[in-house]
């Protein structure tokens, strides 16, 4: 964890997507799976399953990172 800050994050799973207002559906970005860096907006995470983990939506994420091949 050296080097990382609170706001950087390794995925660990992303959903489909979601809708818009309009109700028309938003697939999730392509690159944002699991093994991605994504650096998030401050305090926008949400208690996760245990103490390591939490969660996002996507909306929250400020930028990807790195993508792993």
């Amino acid at each position: 964890r050296k080097g990382l800050t609170n706001q950087q994050a390794l995925v660990l799973a992303a959903g489909p997507g979601d809708y818009d207002a309009e109700g028309d559906f938003v697939p999730m970005d392509p690159d944002l799976k699991p093994g991605t860096w994504v650096l998030h907006r401050a305090f926008s995470r949400k208690p996760g399953f245990d103490d390591h983990t939490f969660l996002l939506h996507a909306d929250d994420v400020v930028a990807i990172l790195s993508v792993e091949p």
